[in-house]
């Protein structure tokens, strides 16, 4: 579980280096909205952390802010339809 967190962590740096680069960073989430995302998208999907931290900048960014923008914060579920490209595959 330590091991899983600090992956999130990382993510969650990441994501807030990328976001520094936008001039109006106010109108994002800050780096523990993000991390906090992504646990409770990890509970719910059983992101492959490694993969995702891997990925590229696309493939990074498409699910991160995807997580944050349809992730339901009263129930901390994701919603709209949305499943990250990094959902843990079936018998995870």
């Amino acid at each position: 579980m330590k091991e899983r967190f600090q992956k999130i962590y990382e993510i969650s740096v990441r994501a807030d280096n990328i976001l520094n680069k936008y001039e109006n960073r106010s109108e994002y989430p800050s780096r523990v909205t993000i991390m906090m995302d992504v646990e409770n998208a990890d509970k719910q999907f059983n992101l492959r952390l490694d993969e995702l931290l891997e990925a590229d900048d696309y493939e990074f960014t498409h699910d991160v802010f995807g997580i944050v923008s349809n992730i339901d914060r009263t129930t901390g579920k994701v919603g709209n339809l949305f499943v990250p490209r990094f959902a843990g595959k079936k018998g995870e």
